[in-house]
């Protein structure tokens, strides 16, 4: 399977977070983790161990939170990888708008990267 998109690593500094609600009933789980990568179709998150169980592949996350730095994008997303406690999630359901916020925190990001390696 060939990616579409560019994808970047992320580190401790970025403090990117995602907010995953298992699903919308009152009582949902709703479970962050630190983002490890990201790219326009989606994110590896590192979750808690103890909450690994509420995730399988293929099952859709009717909302997903992505704070990045100065930035909140919501969307729908899905399984698409779970290993262990690292989730592989596809975005689903997003607007150009919070696309748009995604390009250009990784657009912020490579040029971060390119300066600190000349």
């Amino acid at each position: 399977l060939k990616r579409k998109h560019v994808r970047i690593e992320l580190d401790q500094e970025d403090k990117a977070v995602a907010i995953i609600y298992a699903d919308l009933k009152e009582d949902a789980s709703i479970i962050s983790g630190k983002i490890l990568d990201i790219s326009l179709g989606g994110i590896k998150v590192e979750i808690s161990g103890k909450h690994t169980d509420l995730f399988k592949e293929n099952q859709i996350i009717p909302r997903c939170q992505l704070k990045l730095k100065g930035f909140m994008v919501r969307t729908q997303a899905k399984i698409a990888k779970k290993e262990d406690n690292l989730l592989g999630i596809s975005f689903i359901d997003i607007l150009d708008d919070d696309v748009k916020k995604i390009a250009y925190f990784i657009h912020q990001k490579l040029k971060i990267i390119v300066k600190n390696q000349l």
